[in-house]
């Protein structure tokens, strides 16, 4: 007899429910699934099969209901008997092939063995109650092994329920994506026009860093030096610019009068001899006798000229005559 012919896989379920009426676990152990023994293992003590009673058995089930209950309740002088209509097997997934024997039925509810099918053999894998009963129609039971690895069909069940499942989703199948919608891509969208794509290419390029400057935005390197420790070569005019405000801004309020002064004399044009400004030396004047250390400092005459000489050549360049530049100057001279 082949072990999936229903008659032997009948005579299977009725030796584990004898077993384990008896309370003979240690003798159906070597009979579990590799999934039960796994559970015993990792989940509980083996040990306590040993002993008859709660313990042992909520390690040989899954769930915890009244099956074993109902199972100790049959009597011991009289073999057990299957329900009819079991056995019934499932094709639970392409590597789980299930049966169920029932062998107590209350009201809608059937306590059951549950066998899975491994490469030895039927195994013993569960005690349970089922609730609707297997022989139901619509439930995914089947009468034999070659139905239930079929999938079941009309004439393999016929406790079995027509459903439109198959039409519902077969809808979906007939409907094609349009070959002719191109896919959407950076590139394709820079190209296009339309204003959708005008939409959507605003978020192709990067995004600029937070709190940066706009790309058209120059903002100039602000250079604080001390006193005159100036570079004089390679200067833009705005540079020399920035650098006499500086030095206007870093003398201090007691020398802002002869810088005023020698600022307006040289917008003047008026000779060196006239921007004579003794130094202090000491708090006392120095002597001026030693040579061309008269008026300002030099390096402040040098800077000043620099400055006004790169401002010019900037005038010119703006298109300013060198005449209203002398008047500007003048202007501003007089302003301050």
């Amino acid at each position: 007899m082949h072990p999936d012919d229903t008659a032997a896989v009948a005579a299977t379920a009725l030796a584990f429910l004898t077993q384990l009426r008896d309370a003979q676990y240690e003798a159906l152990l070597p009979h579990c699934s590799d999934l039960l023994i796994s559970r015993l293992r990792y989940l509980g003590d083996p040990s306590v099969l040993k002993t008859p009673g709660p313990a042992a058995e909520a390690l040989l089930q899954w769930q915890s209901d009244t099956s074993f209950t109902q199972l100790r309740q049959l009597s011991r002088e009289n073999p057990i008997t299957l329900l009819p209509g079991f056995p019934l097997f499932q094709r639970a997934d392409p590597v789980t092939l299930l049966a169920v024997a029932g062998f107590v039925q209350t009201g809608p509810t059937v306590a059951a063995v549950v066998l899975l099918r491994e490469p030895t053999g039927w195994t013993y894998h569960n005690l349970q109650e089922f609730d609707p009963d297997p022989r139901s129609p619509g439930v995914d039971w089947w009468p034999s092994v070659e139905a239930a690895e079929a999938g079941g069909n009309a004439t393999d069940n016929p406790n079995e329920e027509d459903d439109d499942d198959d039409d519902y989703w077969g809808q979906y199948d007939n409907k094609t994506t349009n070959p002719g919608a191109p896919a959407r891509t950076a590139s394709s969208s820079a190209l296009s026009t339309g204003p959708e794509d005008s939409y959507w290419s605003q978020y192709d390029a990067p995004s600029p860093a937070p709190n940066a400057p706009a790309p058209d935005t120059v903002i100039p390197a602000r250079v604080i030096t001390s006193g005159l420790a100036f570079n004089q070569e390679a200067v833009s005019p705005v540079e020399l610019f920035n650098r006499l405000k500086t030095l206007s801004e870093s003398e201090g309020e007691d020398e802002t009068a002869d810088h005023t002064l020698a600022a307006a004399q040289v917008t003047r044009n008026l000779p060196p001899a006239e921007l004579a400004i003794p130094p202090v030396a000491g708090g006392e004047v120095a002597d001026m006798s030693d040579g061309p250390s008269q008026g300002s400092p030099p390096d402040h005459q040098t800077t000043v000229r620099d400055a006004l000489r790169a401002m010019h050549a900037m005038a010119r360049s703006l298109g300013v005559s060198s005449a209203a530049f002398v008047d500007l100057a003048r202007e501003a001279a007089g302003e301050s």
